[in-house]
């Protein structure tokens, strides 16, 4: 009888410990659907930003596609009026030089003396 009686009180502590592990089990599988629900709208939310800036990064794209030929065509107008603006210095440096090697034969040639 002592031996049916240890037999059972052994079943019960194994039982007991079973259930306590059911329900550690239980609460674990909760726990990671919560994490799992969780992690979910945190990619939802990533996967959106991602999206919006997708969808801004190719606004400024055609934007840009837009604005580089306008930049492109006043870029090439300052190179063009630098160098105008080169030519015009040199052009007037030669009349300068010129007039002031040759001023006194100018003087002549105009006042006739």
């Amino acid at each position: 009888m002592a031996e049916e009686q240890n037999t059972a009180q052994a079943i019960g502590a194994l039982t007991a410990q079973i259930e306590a592990m059911n329900n550690r089990l239980e609460r674990d599988r909760e726990d990671r659907k919560e994490t799992n629900a969780a992690a979910a709208a945190n990619r939802e939310r990533v996967n959106s930003t991602l999206l919006e800036l997708q969808q801004g990064h190719k606004k400024i794209v055609s934007r840009l596609d837009r604005v580089e030929p306008v930049a492109d065509m006043v870029t090439g107008w300052r190179a063009r009026f630098a160098g105008a603006m080169i030519v015009l210095g040199f052009i007037g440096t030669l009349v300068i030089l010129g007039f002031g090697f040759f001023k006194d034969s100018i003087l002549r040639l105009i006042f006739g003396t």
